[in-house]
């Protein structure tokens, strides 16, 4: 009896090992910390830790950053920005080095080139909050929560060219895009939406007429 006692003891030691390893893997999914201090995390002096985290050699396609105050930082912990869910989101595009397996031809979504290049986007939001996730694929249906520690990599589906153009990294500080909004009237209290993208970047505020538009050089437009 003591014998069976302990083989049922290492069984269940093994299933109860089992299930914390599968629940902590779930738990933490695709996502890794916040660089620096979430209370004050500044989307462009983060780029060179966000770019490495999206993978090699990937390349920047656009930024979207909410609730910047007036000192270039997003407070990832506040109430406000725990609303607005992801106050900030990088799209990359890493060019792979071979068509996927099952590329479609040309003229159902295929490379007219022979390039392929896979989307991945990386979201930064509060950290240590938990997600409830629905995921369909034909008629199988996957649920499950997550809980995120900052920062959350997603790969979508791999695209037979480039989605928009490639732009470099950001090289205009928000704080500075902020100092010149200040010349033009903003409010110091505010807080900012600043888009990156090609043609270099929208800095607004939300609920007021504040709309400028930044080039690459970071002059005012």
């Amino acid at each position: 009896m003591k014998k069976l006692r302990t083989i049922f003891f290492i069984i269940g030691g093994f299933f109860l090992i089992s299930y914390f390893i599968s629940f902590v893997t779930t738990l933490f999914v695709d996502t890794t910390f916040v660089p620096g201090d979430a209370r004050r995390f500044d989307p462009v002096g983060s780029f060179a830790e966000i770019r490495r985290y999206a993978g090699d050699g990937v390349e920047l396609l656009s930024l979207e950053a909410e609730c910047v105050r007036s000192d270039g930082t997003i407070d990832l912990k506040a109430d406000y920005v725990r609303a607005a869910m992801v106050p900030v989101k990088y799209h990359f595009v890493q060019k792979l080095t071979r068509p996927p397996e099952e590329a479609p031809p040309i003229g159902a979504g295929g490379s007219p080139d022979g390039s392929w290049y896979q989307p991945i986007n990386i979201d930064v939001s509060t950290p240590w909050r938990s997600w409830a996730v629905q995921r369909q694929r034909g008629t199988a249906r996957t649920n499950y929560v997550y809980m995120n520690l900052g920062m959350k990599r997603d790969l979508l589906s791999v695209e037979g060219g480039l989605p928009s153009p490639v732009i470099p990294p950001p090289a205009c500080p928000f704080d500075a895009l902020w100092r010149i909004a200040l010349q033009q009237g903003a409010s110091k209290e505010a807080v900012a939406e600043i888009d990156y993208k090609p043609d270099g970047y929208h800095f607004s505020i939300p609920d007021t007429s504040t709309r400028l538009h930044f080039g690459l050089d970071c002059q005012l437009r």
